[in-house]
């Protein structure tokens, strides 16, 4: 949401290699519940990149992500503006 849909996000897999250990990050963000979440203004533009997402709350977006089933990114797609 905040790419405007620029970046695209893979999801969650791992590969093993038995022959070296793997090391794994992980890193979360949990901005304040009010806060509203949306494209970045510099990942706009009126020529080639108009607006994809709506602003949401913080809140709203993690009450929508968790009543979906873990089915891909389907919990981005309610943010979404247009159809596509």
């Amino acid at each position: 949401i905040q790419s405007n849909g620029m970046y695209k996000s893979i999801e969650h897999r791992a590969i093993i290699n038995e022959k070296k250990p793997r090391i794994s990050i992980a890193t979360f963000l949990f901005p304040d519940d009010e806060q509203e979440i949306g494209p970045v203004e510099t990942m706009i533009d009126d020529q080639n990149h108009p607006k994809l997402y709506r602003n949401i709350k913080y809140v709203d977006y993690v009450r929508e992500m968790f009543s979906r089933k873990m089915e891909g990114k389907a919990h981005t797609q309610f943010a979404k503006l247009y159809g596509k």
